[in-house]
């Protein structure tokens, strides 16, 4: 049994990518519950299904694992573990074409865009039902309860190491040979406390899962004079793989970082009013990110952008391109640059006549007919029905088929919502879906029309102003709230606070029955996702001092800095909320320093920097100790005793609809944060 599950997790979802997966390959140890494969290839169509002119040249995974601890499955967790995941990849080759591959392929791209969208569809349609199974199970990730696969499902742990992802290309640039790729040391993701300490998590009454998230030493690179890795064997490829991971080998664009994310997600099964409870919450650390690039760098890239281009355009004619050269045989040449103008005229003018446009129109009618059945009850739908629908799905594109289905999904959709209101009594049936849209839109006419004495503060007409107590004086349109941060609430608009607060969670209450109980819909706050880097840097590089010899890690360290531009202490946040179809970012700059690489010894070695008094004095002093003359006369500009920068250099807030406001968007930016 144990063999059984674990060959039919790893052909469904590793089958596409792993070569010559089958049972054989698995060596397992029922005792010590270990699922083990070594030294698997990658399939040179691994990469196919991104429709990108990009192919598998070599590469391999060291060691899949799966470890499943069968005498404590109660307090050890599952591990997923990868190993040693080397892939070399490159450009296409045009002279390279099978037909039948690449049709299965654009086809199964086409049908799984198509499922994407039927997902989706399905997945809102069963949320809308109070007691459907398929909404229950939707749902049913928010809280697991205490059952034992609860305790299995929370607990698995992945983790990834050594992993080295190439592009090596020796074709795009004549008599150059560059590759740019990815490394990482060690990726893992597993369950914590709520101090972010990893931990078994038993079932329960938990309200809130926790999620570590830790990334080592990841870095990109891009060489400029490279070697091929393909062109080696597998034992060679390996070791120049692997001692590349986490060494100063490569011209790093990005040099190694680490990061460390930190998700929290509330398991309440009951939806979140509160915008001070977000359902997901997601903070990502990290201490540096120290990104070069030089000149030569900067030319190659350009040049291969270029190359992608017309690459793109040219795989799709690889069909009738000769694999001979052009000297001496244009006459096929020729052919070829015709033969790809006239598919597009016989694609334009195919079926001008009405045999096949009405056989055509018919296929489409019972498409959506059979499509409609099949959304309704997969189970009813004939074998000649799904032939008929295979059929027509190879011969339209995928705009064309999301249209019919779009069509379907609507006529099936209008059916669900009659049969759901005929289950509904009929006072909750009338005028919810003609009033009710979103929780800000359409609340104030139906707390005015429930509740006239509710308040006072909404308008009746577009241009009436709200109304006012007397001897007050009207607020103005354009001015926001009295607070600068949610939180900093001032006395004169606490009870307005409180109040909208309240009429948020009845408006939610009675959006719940129509269309706002979906996933992401549910809750007054989706998700929270927060930014924050110590230190980051962009260096400018000339490569006009490297030698044109070799490619050494001495001569790579050669290269001339000319600027390096550092901002530290950089925040930032964003906070979804798909419910009322609004959300908030926020941005926040520490300080920022540019740094003159190319004057040696100069006496401005920092051409912009915020202006306090230990960059003052420090300034004035390196300047001092080479010329008393320049710092007699940078005192007169520049006083020392100037006040120290307390807040960021730059703050920026953004809210589209906000809380509590009639304003479409509110934006804060102060001119001066200190």
């Amino acid at each position: 049994m144990l063999e059984g599950l674990a060959t039919w997790v790893l052909n469904n979802y590793l089958g596409k990518y792993l070569e010559n997966l089958n049972t054989d390959q698995l060596s397992i140890g029922l005792l010590k519950g270990e699922v083990e494969l070594e030294n698997v290839p990658l399939r040179k169509d691994a990469l196919r299904h991104l429709d990108m002119p990009v192919e598998v040249r070599s590469g391999f995974v060291g060691k899949v694992k799966l470890q499943i601890p069968v005498s404590r499955l109660r307090s050890e967790p599952w591990v997923i573990m990868f190993e040693q995941l080397y892939l070399v990849a490159g450009p296409v080759k045009l002279n390279e074409y099978d037909e039948e591959a690449e049709e299965a392929a654009a086809q199964g791209r086409k049908i799984s865009q198509l499922d994407g969208l039927e997902a989706a569809w399905r997945a809102d349609q069963e949320a809308r039902g109070e007691t459907s199974h398929y909404a229950s199970s939707y749902f049913s990730w928010l809280s697991y309860g205490t059952s034992f696969m609860t305790n299995i499902i929370e607990n698995i742990q992945l983790k990834i190491r050594d992993v080295h992802l190439r592009y090596e290309d020796n074709h795009s640039i004549n008599g150059q040979t560059f590759a740019f790729g990815l490394t990482v040391d060690s990726l893992a993701l597993q369950s914590s406390d709520d101090h972010w300490i990893p931990r078994f998590v038993y079932g329960g009454n938990c309200k809130m899962a926790y999620k570590l998230l830790e990334l080592n030493n990841m870095g990109i690179y891009w060489d400029t004079k490279a070697e091929v890795y393909s062109d080696k064997s597998i034992g060679e490829m390996a070791v120049l793989m692997l001692s590349a991971i986490g060494k100063q080998d490569h011209e790093y664009i990005l040099t190694p970082v680490s990061a460390t994310a930190c998700v929290k997600r509330n398991l309440s099964e009951e939806p979140l009013r509160s915008r001070f409870s977000p359902r997901i919450t997601c903070d990502l650390k990290l201490e540096k990110f120290p990104l070069s690039l030089s000149d030569a760098q900067y030319r190659q890239s350009v040049n291969w952008n270029k190359e992608y281009d017309r690459l793109e355009k040219a795989r799709h004619h690889r069909k009738w391109r000769p694999s001979c050269n052009v000297q001496n045989n244009t006459y096929d040449w020729w052919q070829y640059a015709i033969q790809c103008q006239l598919d597009k005229i016989h694609k334009r003018y195919e079926g001008r006549n009405w045999a096949f446009a009405r056989q055509r129109a018919v296929d489409i009618v019972k498409y959506v007919n059979i499509y409609s059945g099949y959304l309704r009850n997969p189970a009813i739908v004939s074998t000649d029905c799904k032939v008929l629908k295979l059929k027509v799905e190879e011969e339209l594109g995928f705009n064309e088929l999301r249209a019919l289905r779009e069509i379907a999904m609507e006529r099936v959709s209008k059916e669900l919502d009659v049969v759901q209101r005929e289950k509904l009594p009929p006072q909750h049936t009338v005028s919810i879906q003609e009033n009710l849209s979103s929780p800000t839109q359409s609340g104030e006419g139906i707390l005015q029309q429930w509740f006239p004495t509710w308040g006072g503060w909404y308008s009746t007409g577009a241009a009436t102003t709200p109304t006012t107590p007397p001897g007050d004086s009207p607020e103005p349109i354009g001015h926001e709230d009295t607070h600068d941060q949610e939180g900093d609430i001032t006395p004169d608009t606490e009870d307005t606070q409180l109040s909208g607060s309240l009429e948020e969670e009845i408006l939610y209450v009675l959006s719940d029955s129509v269309e706002n109980n979906t996933f992401m819909k549910r809750d007054a706050v989706f998700c929270q996702l927060s930014f924050s880097l110590k230190q980051g840097s962009f260096c400018l590089m000339s490569s006009k001092m490297l030698g044109s010899a070799g490619n050494t890690a001495e001569e790579k360290d050669k290269r001339t800095q000319l600027f390096e531009l550092e901002f530290a202490n950089v925040k930032m946040a964003l906070e979804s909320r798909p419910r009322s179809k609004s959300y908030k970012f926020d941005i926040e700059l520490g300080s920022l320093h540019m740094h003159d690489k190319v004057t040696q010894d100069s006496a401005f070695p920092l051409l912009i920097s915020p202006q306090n008094s230990e960059t003052s004095s420090s300034g004035l002093k390196a300047a001092m100790s080479r010329t008393s003359t320049m710092y007699a006369r940078l005192t007169t500009m520049i006083s020392p005793s100037q006040p120290k920068m307390d807040g960021p250099l730059f703050s920026l807030t953004y809210e589209c609809r906000p809380f509590n406001s009639k304003a479409d968007h509110k934006c804060v930016c102060p001119l001066f944060c200190m």
